[in-house]
């Protein structure tokens, strides 16, 4: 049991049940949010969509969800499910490399936190795509038992 304070308490299982909910309600994805991304220009990566799974790195890792990031008009978003979506659609930058274009997003939850995500689109695929979840802290379980940033990682199922 874990004491919460003011006399009530939550056993083991429910807390780490509470943890994993709030990291993967994390990369669910939200409404659309009417943004414009100016100059932004997603360039190559419009128009494409890459399902696939993302879990957290160590012990966190042992669940995993499947969605989709997608990119659209300039647009990047996370999907999970029935398009349900915890993350607000959001601008994303590409610069050239020598392997391919370098993406990166900065995606805000609605609880307040942020997802950042980088990663590499070779002119087939995404690819070492890192997301690193910054929460906002005032959730008692998730601020005893998560650290302030989760790292996760994303990886694109094969297109057949």
């Amino acid at each position: 049991m874990i004491a919460l304070g003011g006399g009530a308490s939550m056993s083991l299982a429910n807390a780490r049940a509470r943890v994993l909910a709030g990291v993967l309600a994390v990369l669910c994805g939200s409404a659309a949010a009417a943004q414009d991304c100016g100059s932004i220009n997603g360039g190559e990566l419009d128009d494409l969509a890459f399902r696939g799974d993302i879990r957290a790195t160590g012990l966190l890792g042992l669940f995993g969800r499947t969605g989709v990031l997608a990119f659209q008009d300039g647009l990047a978003t996370w999907t999970v499910g029935e398009g349900a979506q915890d993350l607000l659609p959001a601008c994303y930058r590409v610069s050239k490399a020598q392997d391919g274009s370098r993406f990166r997003i900065t995606m805000k939850g609605r609880d307040g936190g942020t997802v950042e995500w980088r990663g590499l689109y070779d002119g087939s695929t995404v690819r070492d795509v890192e997301a690193v979840w910054t929460r906002r802290k005032g959730d008692f379980v998730h601020d005893l038992l998560l650290p302030d940033a989760v790292l996760l990682r994303f990886t694109a199922e094969a297109k057949p």
